[in-house]
C-alpha cells in the first residue's frame, strides 16, 4: 500500500488543501493483501474550519480536542486491491502569514510508516520528503517593500494586539496599514504610531493591506497634543483630510498642506491656519466652487486670499472676530455639503465650547 500526502497552502488567505493518495497496486491475496480499512484523524491548529471534503466513506466530522488544544477532522476510507482512493480536505487555518514568514509543523503519528509528503505554496511545489519524524518548515516569502513617510490620521484596534492605521503619504496617497503586535507592552513600534505623528515607515505590500515592519518618528507636534483645544483642532484637520482623500491616489500637494498646517498650529496656533487649510485642501482636490457660497463680499475676498496666497503671505492677514465667525460658518456648511454628513470633530469641539 502506498500513501502520499500533498499539502497545498495559501498563506495569504489561510485556505489550504490536504490530499491523501492511497494506491494498492497488488492483486488480492488472502494472506498478504486484502481490503485496507483506514480510520483517518487529521490534527490541525485549534480554530481550523472545514470548508469541504471528498472521498470519505463516512461523513467527515470536525471536532475539538481540548487537551491537545487542536481541531481534528475524522473520516474513514476503504481501498481494495489493485485500486486507488483519494481523500481531500479543504479548510481554513487560523495561522496566517506574518512579516513575510509562514511556519508549518507536520507531526508524525507514532508507529506509522514514513509516508511521502509534498508541500506546495499556491500550487507550486516547495518541499518533498519522507516523514521520518516531526518536521517544521519555515517558509520565507520575498514580498515587495517600500519606505515612505506619512501622517497617521486614524487608527483602530484589531484582534488582541494589532492596530489598523490610516496614513496620509506623499506618493501613495491615503493607505491602510496593519501594525502587528503594537499594542503589546514590549512593542518597539507602539510609541511611533500615535495619532498625528509624522513617521517614516517600512512596509510590506500585502494583497489587501500593507504590513508595517519598521517605524521611525519624525515629528510628534507636542504642543498640539498638550493642549485640549489644539488637540480638537488637530482632530478636525486629520478627519477632514481622511474623509476627503481617496485611497491610494498620489497627491503630494495634499500631503504638503497637511504637514504645513500641523507645523504652523504647533508653532504659532491661529484659527486662520485652519480656515486656509480647509480652502486650500478643497481647491487641491477639486471640490472648491466659491460661486456657490452665500456670504458677504468681505468674506468672499478673504476666502479668495486664503485659497491663492502663500502661507507666508497670510501671516499679516487681519481678520475681525465677526469675519472669523462667518468664515467658520460658511466653510463648515460647505464642507458638510461636500461630505454629505457632519464632521464629528466639529461636533466635539462645539460640545467643548459649550462646557
Amino acid at each position: 500500500m502506498e500513501e502520499r500526502v500533498i499539502l497545498d497552502i495559501n498563506p495569504d488567505t489561510g485556505l489550504h488543501k490536504l490530499t491523501i493518495d492511497y494506491k494498492n497496486p497488488q492483486p488480492f491475496n488472502v494472506w498478504l493483501n486484502g481490503i485496507l480499512r483506514d480510520y483517518v484523524r487529521i490534527y490541525l491548529p485549534s480554530g481550523a474550519k472545514l470548508i469541504s471534503s471528498k472521498g470519505s466513506d463516512d461523513p467527515v466530522s470536525a471536532l475539538e480536542d481540548e487537551k491537545l488544544a487542536k481541531t481534528y477532522f475524522e473520516s474513514f476510507v476503504t481501498v481494495r486491491p489493485q485500486n486507488s482512493r483519494k481523500l481531500e480536505f479543504e479548510y481554513e487555518s487560523p495561522v496566517k502569514l506574518e512579516n513575510g514568514k509562514f511556519k508549518l509543523l507536520i507531526q508524525k503519528q507514532p508507529g506509522a510508516k514514513d509516508h511521502h509528503y509534498t508541500v506546495k505554496i499556491k500550487g507550486s511545489t516547495k518541499a518533498e520528503f519522507d516523514l521520518v519524524t516531526d518536521k517544521e518548515l519555515s517558509i520565507v516569502f520575498v514580498m515587495p517593500t517600500i519606505t515612505t513617510e506619512g501622517i497617521i490620521v486614524k487608527r483602530s484596534n484589531f484582534g488582541e494586539a494589532d492596530r489598523i492605521l490610516t496614513v496620509i503619504t506623499p506618493y501613495k496617497g491615503k493607505i491602510r496599514v496593519m501594525a502587528k503586535g503594537v499594542r503589546k507592552i514590549t512593542s518597539r513600534r507602539g510609541g511611533s504610531i500615535e495619532m498625528l505623528n509624522k513617521v517614516r515607515m517600512q512596509l510590506y505590500i500585502g494583497k489587501n493591506m500593507s504590513i508595517l515592519t519598521e517605524a521611525q518618528t519624525l515629528e510628534t507636534f507636542p504642543k498640539i497634543k498638550a493642549d485640549l483645544n489644539l488637540t480638537g483642532y488637530g482632530s478636525h484637520i486629520v478627519e477632514l483630510t481622511e474623509r476627503l482623500l481617496p485611497e491610494e491616489q498620489t497627491n503630494p500637494e495634499a500631503y504638503k498642506l497637511l504637514v504645513t498646517v500641523l507645523t504652523l498650529m504647533d508653532k504659532q496656533p491661529r484659527q486662520l491656519w485652519i480656515r486656509a487649510f480647509e480652502v486650500k485642501l478643497l481647491a487641491t482636490l477639486g471640490f472648491w466652487s466659491p460661486d456657490q457660497l452665500q456670504t458677504n463680499n468681505e468674506v468672499k475676498v478673504l476666502l479668495d486670499d486664503l485659497q491663492k496666497k502663500e502661507w507666508i503671505d497670510l501671516v499679516n492677514l487681519q481678520v475681525s472676530e465677526a469675519q472669523a465667525l462667518e468664515l467658520e460658518r460658511v466653510l463648515r456648511y460647505y464642507m458638510e455639503r461636500v461630505l454629505e454628513s457632519p464632521l464629528r470633530s466639529v461636533q466635539v469641539m462645539r460640545k467643548m465650547k459649550n462646557g
